[in-house]
């Protein structure tokens, strides 16, 4: 992940390319995550109104994991 530490995208241009081409977005945070907090993805889900893509899944910062994979299974 020290690959992406200085990305840095355009917020407002990544919502406006979403809205205008009307991509879905899926967004799973750990509900424990300390270093990307849940309440990030909640503005970004009403940024682009998709509050339906936004999903928080009981586990920490590691989301690739067993119980992720089940959670997505039933919601996706």
């Amino acid at each position: 992940w020290l690959t992406f530490r200085k990305t840095n995208p355009d917020i407002k241009r990544v919502i406006e390319e979403i809205r205008l081409h009307r991509i879905r977005v899926v967004q799973c945070f750990g509900e424990y995550d300390r270093i990307i907090p849940p309440k990030l993805g909640v503005y970004f889900s009403r940024a682009i109104d998709q509050p339906e893509g936004f999903h928080i899944i009981p586990t920490g910062h590691d989301l690739l994991n067993e119980k992720t994979v089940r959670f997505l299974q039933k919601k996706l």
